[in-house]
């Protein structure tokens, strides 16, 4: 009697169910086999301690002295064997079951092991039937023409995914950039602040500082901006975001120190960070829209994948 592919396949997928059952009860085990060791641990230091109790009390210790002039020392020395023998009793009980636990996951592990190879059977039967299903001699030449259909969307799907990704990780480092030198500016415009009510040169040396820090990050984030753009046309599209602190003239401030100029420089800071937050918001925008995308590549390319499956499954 001749076995079906689908037969075939569907005895390896069921062998690859077993193998993660066994795995499931091997980990709940093992788990319960660290949880025992610690508490194992902990009972060996409790009986080393009743052991040490029972020394003191049968030599020449102060404990045995004061038990024998209260005249119960017997009683307390029943008492501290008895809680001895106790701890050694729930140690060795707690040992027999850790040896338990181990023989059977050794077990499990012997009846996983029987269906380690399923997984990889179950693939090389599928990508088997699949190659013969597009080869230049196929059993049913539609089935072909479809399968070799959706090959091509799941080849493309992947190549617009890996494009997405690229987009979004360059669209993170543009944002990065840009909260740094939000933060740059914020400080700068304090120090404005400061400034506007008669700081002096060290407020003035301190502000053109947080401003060149802003600028040092804004350079940064304009490269980023390129390769962002970059990316974005990758995948057809297409955002404007320009970013610009203005000019300051550091010279100007310390040598013409009145609170006119100081309030220039403070409003030129206030739009480099109304500018700034603008396009901090626009590509959280665009790395929604980009995170979108990539969710409805990934769900069209499940599809697609499960399309595939279904044909070459029911194949025969």
């Amino acid at each position: 009697m001749t076995v079906s592919f689908f037969d075939k396949l569907q005895k390896q997928k069921d062998g690859i169910q077993l193998f993660h059952q066994y795995e499931d009860q091997i980990n709940d085990l093992t788990s319960k086999l660290n949880i025992l060791s610690e508490e194992i641990l902990t009972n060996e230091q409790a009986l080393q301690k009743e052991a040490k109790d029972v020394e003191q009390l049968t030599g020449k210790s102060v404990q045995s002295l004061y038990h024998r002039i209260r005249g119960n020392y017997d009683s307390q020395l029943k008492k501290e064997m008895q809680e001895r023998h106790e701890a050694e009793l729930q140690l060795d009980f707690k040992k027999q079951e850790l040896e338990r636990l181990q023989l059977d996951i050794q077990n499990l592990q012997k009846e996983q092991s029987l269906y380690y190879d399923c997984q990889r059977n179950y693939d090389q039967l599928f990508q088997d039937r699949l190659k013969e299903l597009i080869s230049n001699n196929p059993p049913n030449p539609n089935t072909k023409e479809l399968l070799l259909g959706l090959q091509s969307d799941v080849d493309t799907a992947i190549s617009q995914k890996k494009e997405l990704e690229e987009a979004i990780r360059a669209g993170e480092r543009v944002g990065v950039s840009l909260n740094q030198a939000y933060d740059h500016l914020k400080s700068a415009s304090n120090w404005g602040t400061f400034d506007i009510f008669g700081g002096g040169l060290i407020t003035d040396i301190a502000k053109h500082s947080k401003i060149d820090d802003a600028r040092s990050s804004l350079a940064k984030a304009q490269r980023e901006l390129r390769a962002f753009h970059t990316e974005l046309a990758d995948v057809s599209m297409n955002i404007s975001i320009s970013i610009d602190i203005g000019s300051f003239t550091t010279f100007a401030d310390y040598f013409f120190d009145d609170i006119f100029s100081s309030i220039s420089v403070k409003s030129k800071i206030t739009d480099a960070q109304n500018n700034v937050s603008t396009a901090i918001k626009q590509v959280r925008s665009t790395l929604i829209l980009l995170e979108r995308s990539k969710l409805e590549k990934n769900e069209h390319l499940e599809t697609t994948l499960e399309q595939i499956k279904d044909i070459v499954i029911h194949s025969d």
